[in-house]
């Protein structure tokens, strides 16, 4: 018995027009009127698959006559969707085999017209076993599993309507994408994820696979921990530095802190301080310097502006208070922060992991 999660497509062009597929893989159009009735259900295409081989259907719609199916397991369908506020019959114009044995998901697709021609291009996502991986590609991570983007560009003549597969690329990395799209423009695709992503095939040709160099992560200069009324800078010291070696200067929205006559963090404040309450120590190999807040309660967004060479540590005492305020939303929740890096920005998020339903769900 195959088990399949349906969901709801929401068209961009339409906003009050839904589809979904029913339990007998016919492609269903509903859509709400002015009234707040609902004018369908219709059918506007049955799914050519075996039951048994039809995934997690899902749907983009590149433009306001087209649209981009996925059957969810091996094939790709091109639809010529006219009047799809209407809930007219869909015509098929193109089926591509993927070539897949595992689920596989379209995040986004765009179609472009241009002097005697259009394109559809789309992003198909899947998990594979490392071994997809061509045996010259060289992959750093050792992971076992990888996250595979397949950048799939197709075209045709403007009055044929006869689409051929154009152009494919494939990148992979060792984590799944949170997000992925194509530019307006064709050439380039976005992508936010927290594993690096690589190509490793292009149908045009692919001269040497890219292979990415693992670099060891330098440790930041500095370390600083904020709590509503202060922030506390931890540097680490060179040995046998004296106190006589370290000078700060502290102004209402500028910093400067010299070791030893060289200057290892100066810039604008992220916000005003109290320059006569702010003070620092010297403690072994230590350097502690507190900023005292001149707007009690504001949390900064960073320490000096621009500066990315230091890392934010939360406030035990914060995730302590933030934990107590969302206990009472329910008792199997747990929240839990933990800190990723976005380039060279390290950024903090907090999980929230629901036992009861076994899904993690990101704020």
């Amino acid at each position: 018995m195959v088990y399949m999660s349906n969901h709801l497509f929401q068209d961009p062009w339409s906003p009050n027009s839904v589809f979904y597929v029913n339990e007998k893989h016919y492609l269903m159009w509903n859509s709400m009127g002015q009234d707040g009735r609902l004018a369908g259900p219709k059918s506007v295409w049955e799914i050519p698959v075996d039951p048994y081989m039809l995934g997690n259907v899902t749907i983009c719609f590149p433009g306001a006559e087209w649209a981009v199916l996925c059957d969810g397991k091996e094939h790709l369908h091109v639809l010529y969707t006219p009047s799809r506020v209407a809930g007219e019959p869909w015509l098929c114009y193109h089926s591509l085999n993927l070539g897949k044995n595992n689920s596989c998901y379209i995040l986004h697709a765009i179609h472009r017209s241009m002097p005697g021609s259009q394109q559809i291009d789309c992003i198909v996502s899947s998990v594979d076993d490392k071994s997809y991986l061509p045996e010259d590609f060289t992959f750093p991570q050792k992971s076992t599993f990888i996250a595979v983007l397949e950048w799939i560009s197709l075209s045709c003549a403007q009055n044929i309507q006869v689409w051929t597969k154009k152009r494919t690329r494939k990148l992979a990395s060792p984590s799944f994408p949170e997000y992925a799209a194509i530019d307006n423009v064709g050439d380039a695709i976005c992508v936010i994820s927290q594993g690096h992503f690589v190509m490793f095939y292009d149908s045009n040709g692919l001269s040497k696979p890219e292979k990415v160099q693992e670099q060891d992560p330098k440790p930041p200069l500095y370390t600083y921990i904020q709590t509503p009324k202060d922030i506390t800078v931890y540097f680490r010291l060179p040995q046998h530095i004296k106190k006589a070696d370290i000078q700060i200067k502290f102004l209402p929205l500028q910093i400067e802190v010299s070791l030893q006559g060289k200057c290892v963090l100066s810039g604008r404040l992220g916000n005003y301080i109290n320059t006569g309450e702010s003070s620092w120590i010297m403690d072994g190999e230590k350097l502690e310097v507190i900023l005292s807040k001149s707007e009690t309660g504001l949390m900064w967004q960073e320490l000096v502006k621009g500066n990315i060479q230091g890392e934010e540590l939360m406030d035990p005492a914060l995730i302590n208070e933030i934990h107590s305020r969302l206990a009472h939303l329910t008792s199997e929740t747990e929240v839990i922060f933990y800190t990723y890096t976005s380039g060279n920005v390290k950024c903090h998020k907090i999980v929230k992991i629901y036992s009861m339903f076994y899904n993690t769900v990101k704020a």
